[in-house]
């Protein structure tokens, strides 16, 4: 049995790890588009304001773990950019070595996470209003904070009850 995973973070790394603990010989590929291993996405906001702290300090497990203990085929900088079902197979795009491949499958397991919500207020759109997915996201809003010094920063963070507002000053 071959499973190809589009998306590694959580959602895609636990549906990984669960199909080798089933059955140990399946043949598992997790395509992951950017270039980190899965991560604690609740932690990204709380980085933020530790300036020493690395952003890959997020990272649950290290690709080594992933693919030596765990036997998962984890592949970094690899894009799914279409879908086959007829033939069950993925086109791939390999960023690293700038290749475009097809891999056959079994399965498929799509879990590329979620979308940021963004708000329809005034001011929210504006360009200095970051949202959060990727670890690319914090990096960059980290880059911001320390290297251009802002005065404050605001985070607001959406909850069943309402919302959520964190300020501080950096």
């Amino acid at each position: 049995m071959k499973t190809v995973i589009i998306g590694g973070i959580a959602g895609g790394l636990s549906a990984a790890s669960q199909i080798k603990r089933e059955e140990h010989g399946a043949q598992v590929i997790v395509l992951e588009k950017s270039g980190d291993v899965s991560y604690a996405a609740c932690g990204m906001p709380y980085n933020l304001f530790y300036k020493d702290k690395p952003v890959e300090d997020l990272h649950a497990l290290s690709l080594d773990e992933i693919r030596k203990e765990r036997g998962i085929d984890y592949r970094l900088y690899h894009e799914v950019v279409a879908i086959d079902p007829s033939r069950k197979e993925v086109t791939v795009v390999d960023r690293e070595l700038s290749r475009e491949y097809r891999e056959k499958y079994d399965y498929l397991v799509y879990a590329t996470g979620n979308q940021p919500n963004r708000l329809s207020l005034p001011g929210f759109d504006d360009a200095d209003v970051f949202h959060f997915k990727t670890l690319d996201d914090t990096r960059l809003v980290k880059n911001i904070i320390y290297e251009k010094s802002p005065a404050n920063v605001i985070l607001v963070k959406k909850k069943s009850d309402g919302f959520r507002l964190k300020a501080r000053q950096v």
